[in-house]
C-alpha cells in the first residue's frame, strides 16, 4: 500500500494531542517527523519509529517526507507554511491559514506556482452534525435561507489551561486577539452552508480581564455580517461562560418557516412550521469529534489521488478576511465592507 510520508511541526495541543493520534489512525499516513522548540514535548511524542528535532527545518528539508501539519502558534501559520510550500512540501495549515491577508495572498499565489496543495484546518466542514445540516440544506427538505445565528460559549479556565497568561493568544500584536483567533471555523462554516462571500461586516468586542487566571483577557464578541446572497445572520463568542453553558449552537431559518439547529458537535434538528421536529444525534469519539481525522484522512486521500480537496488556500483566505473585518470594526465602531 503506497503511504503518504508525513510530518507534524508543533507539538502543543493541537499538534500532539489531535493530528499526531489522528495520523496514527490514518493506514495510508506514515508519520515520520515531528518537531517542536519544548524538548519535554518533544520526547513525549518522538519514539522510535517517529525522530523528532527541535528545529523544524530539518522537516522540510527531509525529502523522504511529502508533507506537513503546520500546527505552531497561529502568527507563524504563514511564515513556516510558505517554507514549506518553498521546500517543495504539501501544507495542512492549521486555522487562522495566517493573521496577514496578505500573507495568506501568497501562500495561495506560492502554492499554485510551486503545484503544491494547501489545505486549511477547516474541520467543521467535516463535523458530523454540521455534515448533516449540510445534507439538509442541499435536499428539497428546507428552501432558502433567509438569516442564521451562531454561538460559541467557553469558560475562560478552559482558555487559561490551553494559553496560560504570557502565552501568545493574550498578545493581540501576535494572535489578533482571541476572537480573530477562534472566529475562523464558524465564519468558514457558514460560507460553505450558505455557498456565499460575506460582504459586510459590524463587530463588537469587550475584553474582561481575569485576576483569578493570572491576568488573561477573555473577550466577548458580536458581529453582524451580510453575504452577497442576501442572508444576515450573527456570530456571538464568550469567553466568560460559565462551564454549565458551554458549547455551540448554530440556528438557520429558511423562507418556508423551517429551521435547524445544530448543538454542539453531535445533534441536529429539523423544525417544520406546526411543532414537528426530526433529531440526529452523532457518537464520534477522539479525534472525529470534531471533524480532524476526517479532514486528515481527506488530506491524505487527495495527496494520494491526485484529487482535488474540498476545501483550500482560498477558503482559509477568505476566512481570514471576514475575521480581520471583524477585528477592525470592533476598534472602529464602523461597518467594514469586503
Amino acid at each position: 500500500m503506497k503511504k503518504l510520508r508525513c510530518g507534524v511541526i508543533g507539538l502543543g495541543f493541537i499538534g500532539s494531542k489531535v493530528h499526531v493520534p489522528s495520523l496514527k489512525g490514518i493506514k495510508e499516513a506514515e508519520l515520520i517527523a515531528v518537531s517542536d522548540v519544548d524538548e519535554k514535548r518533544l520526547r513525549k511524542v518522538a519514539k522510535p519509529p517517529i525522530r523528532g528535532t527541535t528545529n523544524y527545518r530539518e522537516i522540510l528539508d527531509d525529502p523522504d517526507i511529502d508533507a506537513v501539519w503546520v500546527c505552531v502558534p497561529n502568527f507563524l501559520h504563514g511564515s513556516v507554511t510558505l517554507e514549506a510550500l518553498e521546500k517543495g512540501k504539501n501544507v495542512f495549515c492549521e486555522m487562522p491559514l495566517s493573521n496577514k491577508i496578505e500573507e495568506c495572498n501568497q501562500i495561495v499565489e506560492l502554492s499554485h506556482k510551486k503545484g503544491k496543495i494547501v489545505v486549511p484546518g477547516a474541520t467543521f466542514r467535516w463535523t458530523p452534525n454540521f455534515v448533516k445540516v449540510r445534507e439538509l440544506m442541499k435536499s428539497d427538505q428546507v428552501a432558502m435561507p433567509t438569516m442564521f445565528y451562531h454561538r460559541e460559549y467557553i469558560a475562560p479556565s478552559i482558555l487559561a489551561a490551553q494559553w496560560p497568561p504570557g502565552s501568545w493568544a493574550w498578545d493581540r500584536q501576535k494572535s489578533g486577539g482571541t476572537s480573530f483567533t477562534l472566529s475562523v471555523w464558524a465564519i468558514d462554516l457558514m460560507r460553505w452552508l450558505l455557498g456565499s462571500e460575506v460582504e459586510k461586516v459590524y463587530a463588537s468586542i469587550t475584553r474582561h480581564r481575569q485576576e483569578k487566571y493570572g491576568g488573561i483577557t477573555p473577550e466577548n464578541c458580536q458581529f453582524h455580517v451580510t453575504f452577497k446572497n442576501g442572508v444576515r445572520g450573527v456570530f456571538e463568542r464568550s469567553e466568560n461562560s460559565p462551564r454549565s453553558l458551554e458549547g455551540s449552537e448554530l440556528r438557520i431559518l429558511f423562507d418556508d418557516n423551517k429551521a435547524i439547529l445544530a448543538l454542539n458537535n453531535d445533534i441536529t434538528e429539523l423544525h417544520r412550521e406546526n411543532y414537528e421536529k426530526t433529531t440526529w444525534r452523532f457518537y464520534e469519539t477522539g479525534t472525529r469529534v470534531w471533524g480532524h481525522q476526517q479532514l486528515d484522512r481527506h488530506f491524505v486521500h487527495s495527496l494520494l489521488t491526485g484529487e482535488k480537496p474540498a476545501v483550500s488556500a482560498v477558503d482559509g483566505l477568505r476566512a481570514v478576511e471576514v475575521a480581520s473585518a471583524m477585528a477592525k470594526s470592533a476598534d472602529t465602531g464602523e461597518v467594514v465592507e469586503l
